[in-house]
């Protein structure tokens, strides 16, 4: 929306399956749990043959070891990481094609491009926070209100998704998993199709995107978690 990204511009100038077990894949699997995988914490290459042999749990904590281990996802990584679930069969071909979107118009620079998210979400939330508290005093009460609390929202977006890239999988245990991550999803993706989107750094734009596409890829790959609610009524439905 409009708003949010006409707000943050207002806080100051940013700077910027088969169940088959190939055994390829489960000796991946085992040095990973054994030696850690490599220092780096990158996953051994694997041919998609081999790929489609493993169960869908299996593909998705190859894809863990190699992006989300500690929080390490970088803008770079992003384009990796949805050209590698389009390549394990875990996303349709529309949802890669959208995924891959649109180049920017300008290119971040290199420091951008090795930024983890989860850096990018504590230095850019430092400055919406610290740019919020320098406008405070300033005429137009009206304007700040609504000012502060489309920062607010975004703030809020921004500080779940450090949360679920800092450590996906304890993430997904949480019983509001899929609300939270929709919440920040939807947040980033009005930011992001607002036409006053092209305003913000270049470097700001960038990470946004990436950490938008990031969210919807893990949210792709995590099923709907059931209440206890939705659990009862199912058992109710089939013993009746």
């Amino acid at each position: 929306m409009t708003e949010v990204v006409n707000s943050i511009n207002g806080y100051g100038n940013f700077s910027a399956s088969n169940t088959g077990v190939s055994s390829k894949v489960q000796n991946i699997i085992d040095e990973h749990n054994e030696n850690k995988v490599k220092k780096e914490g990158k996953a051994p290459e694997i041919k998609n043959s081999n790929v489609f042999l493993s169960s869908r749990a299996q593909r998705i904590s190859l894809l863990n070891i190699e992006f989300f281990r500690g929080g390490s996802l970088t803008n770079t990584d992003v384009n990796k990481l949805v050209e590698r679930v389009y390549e394990f069969g875990l996303i349709s071909k529309e949802d890669y094609s959208r995924l891959s979107g649109k180049s920017l118009d300008q290119q971040p620079s290199a420091k951008t491009e090795t930024t983890k998210l989860v850096d990018f979400i504590d230095d850019f939330s430092a400055r919406l926070k610290k740019s919020e508290k320098d406008d405070k005093g300033k005429d137009n009460d009206k304007q700040d209100k609504a000012g502060s609390k489309t920062v607010e929202k975004l703030t809020e977006a921004l500080q779940q998704a450090k949360v679920i890239l800092a450590d996906v999988e304890q993430a997904k245990k949480q019983d509001n998993f899929k609300n939270l991550i929709n919440q920040s999803i939807t947040t980033l993706r009005e930011v992001i199709d607002s036409s006053a989107f092209n305003k913000i750094p270049i470097d700001d734009r960038a990470s946004l995107t990436n950490l938008g596409r990031s969210l919807e890829v893990i949210d792709k790959l995590s099923p709907q978690r059931l209440t206890n609610a939705k659990v009862n009524r199912y058992l109710d439905i089939s013993l009746s």
